[in-house]
């Protein structure tokens, strides 16, 4: 800003002390507002279109003069905008650390339990250290039970000592850091600047839609369906939705590279995670439909633009075929995966049933799948995020194969959100809030994309607040009221006890331990969960017409139960083992816990 008059401290006339005032407050507007709001095609906020800029512009603004107060303020803003980056990487830091402690705190009071931590502790020990990985925890080979490659990633930290606290750690800190791509992407939707590229997480953006971007952040680490997978112990399937969301960042950047790695890692967690590939690969394509409608195979640039979701979709549907119709079987005794049948029974227990009964008895699964408990799981999927998503069907699309699995599967535990089963629903679902969100931002210009914007950063107010209200209400975290009603365990007496129970056995030796004592004895070759392997109980592939054998008990040299966590029968097949005259002589005997050694 120049000071009129011909020489500085020159006396000001009056119509140029208002040419002044007027000059100053138009700068300054123009630093807090450089442009005002449009929306368009170009899913720009907040920024002018490079075919709207006047080229004079340039030239007017390279001959303006030196404004020194105009570039102070200027470079506030800009270190505004930093603000966004530094609470989302604050709301990971937080997170990753209060729920580390929690699950460590839980671990060492035998929180934790043998389904599922002592089965994914024991493989991955048994994948870093021998070469016959059949687990003893569940009665099955690592790679019947699941195709799970992403376990092979965690194998080598077991050769220097670590395991089911280290395990935890990183499981927590992988779902927090899906805030990380919830956050990028809101900011390529919310306040694009040129393009969303992968070196852009501190590039300038207008200020207003990073600070959007930074509230969808947070909402999804206040999400409860968020905390409660990671809450449910140890789990491959928790580390699906973070390279999930950032694939698709990365397919909003069209960076291929860093895309395939994150699709790989999907593919890696668990076999069904393909069936969400498949569908990515399909909502790819149906965005690059504008190449199908013109001779798309004679144009070598939109062939280019269908390729990436043709290849993720073929990737999605081999990977699944390989994985359930060769690996599963090969190491499963020929047998398909055993949870079809035990899922899905009452629909014949393959796809094929399922088909069927859409096709000659729909009414069946209409009122499947309202039923009260549906209705239940769909309430708490969608209240935290107002149910934004549906907003945007197309990338709905992506949560479908996991929704329709949870909620036609005739074990109830899918549809609650607590466990582990709707851990491959987050990354859809957040895609979908995003996408819904930027919908209600629409295409417009002048007053109108005004009033969308208004919109937006209200929804995004709301689905702050809708998250913070369901966490306080029915999440795992410290700021819940379930917090203290024992869903995480706390040191006792009686866990001092089972600390010593745990030390008097030698590491090598075959044990037989209680589901809560046996996470702290897992990683061996042979760990099972009482009453097996005496007595069959959670054993194999849960088919009765082709049980799975269960091995010889006198391979158990150690037993290590907890009578607090048994049933009746158990108590009797116990005092059985340990009478005088039994197989086990009592070692200790104190607090409900008894260590017993094999003696014959």
């Amino acid at each position: 800003m120049t000071i009129p008059g011909s020489v500085v401290g020159s006396p000001v006339t009056p119509d140029e002390l208002d040419r002044l005032v007027l000059s100053g407050v138009a700068e300054i507007m123009e630093v807090l507002d450089p442009s005002p709001p449009r929306v368009d095609g170009s899913d720009r906020l907040d920024v002018p279109h490079a075919r709207d800029a006047d080229p004079s512009d340039a030239s007017r603004r390279a001959s303006r003069p030196p404004r020194p107060l105009v570039d102070l303020v200027r470079a506030g803003v800009r270190r505004f905008d930093r603000g966004p980056v530094a609470i989302v990487a604050l709301g990971v830091a937080v997170f990753i650390i209060v729920f580390t402690r929690l699950h460590v705190r839980n671990h060492d009071a035998y929180g934790s339990m043998a389904f599922d931590t002592g089965i994914y502790d024991q493989a991955i020990w048994l994948l870093g250290h021998t070469g016959n990985p059949f687990m003893t925890v569940r009665g099955m080979a690592v790679h019947g039970h699941h195709v799970n490659p992403i376990l092979f990633l965690l194998a080598p930290f077991t050769w220097v000592g670590l395991g089911t606290k280290f395990f935890l750690f990183v499981q927590t800190a992988v779902v927090g850091l899906g805030a990380v791509p919830v956050f990028l992407i809101g900011r390529s939707l919310f306040a694009p600047h040129g393009s969303a590229g992968a070196r852009g997480l501190i590039r300038r953006q207008p200020v207003a839609g990073a600070w959007l971007a930074a509230g969808i952040a947070i909402a999804y680490l206040l999400s409860p369906v968020v905390e409660w997978i990671n809450f449910t112990d140890l789990h491959p399937e928790t580390f699906a939705a973070t390279p999930f969301l950032f694939a698709w960042w990365f397919a909003m950047c069209k960076r291929w590279r860093p895309y395939a790695v994150c699709l790989l890692l999907v593919l890696a967690v668990r076999e069904e995670t393909a069936l969400a590939v498949v569908m990515l690969g399909v909502v790819l394509m149906w965005e690059a439909r504008e190449s199908l409608w013109t001779d798309a195979w004679r144009n070598r640039e939109r062939r280019a633009a269908l390729m990436p979701g043709l290849a993720t979709a073929a990737a999605g549907i081999g990977w699944y075929l390989v994985a359930t119709k060769l690996i599963l079987p090969a190491f499963n005794y020929g047998r398909p995966p055993y949870y079809l049948q035990s899922f899905f029974g009452s629909f014949g227990g393959n796809l094929s049933g399922l088909v069927g009964v859409a096709l000659h008895d729909p009414g069946r699964l209409v009122s499947t799948v309202t039923k009260v408990d549906r209705l239940r799981y769909y309430r708490d999927l969608g209240v935290p995020v107002l149910f934004v998503f549906v907003l945007s069907p197309l990338h709905l699309l992506l949560a479908l194969p996991t929704l329709v699995s949870n909620v036609l599967t005739d074990n109830p535990y899918p549809r609650m959100i607590r466990y582990q089963y709707s851990a491959a629903l987050c990354g859809p679902l957040w895609i979908a809030t995003l996408q819904g969100l930027h919908r209600l931002r629409g295409n417009g210009r002048g007053t109108w994309a005004r009033i969308r914007v208004r919109w937006l950063r209200r929804a995004v107010l709301g689905v702050l607040l809708a998250t913070l209200i369901a966490n306080v209400n029915y999440s795992p975290s410290p700021l819940s009221r379930v917090y203290h009603s024992g869903i995480w365990s706390s040191r006792s007496p009686h866990t001092d006890v089972l600390d010593h129970a745990v030390a008097m056995v030698p590491r090598s030796a075959g044990v037989s331990a209680t589901y809560n004592v046996l996470p702290h004895l897992d990683q061996r070759r042979l760990i099972y969960n009482w009453p097996n392997p005496f007595t069959e109980s959670y054993w194999g592939n849960y088919d009765a017409i082709h049980p799975t054998p269960l091995p010889d008990p006198s391979r158990v040299t150690w037993l290590v139960v907890d009578q607090r966590a048994m049933g009746d029968s158990e108590r009797k097949l116990l005092a059985s083992l340990i009478a005088p005259g039994g197989r086990f002589a009592v070692r200790m005997a104190l607090n409900d816990v008894v260590v017993a050694e094999a003696t014959q």
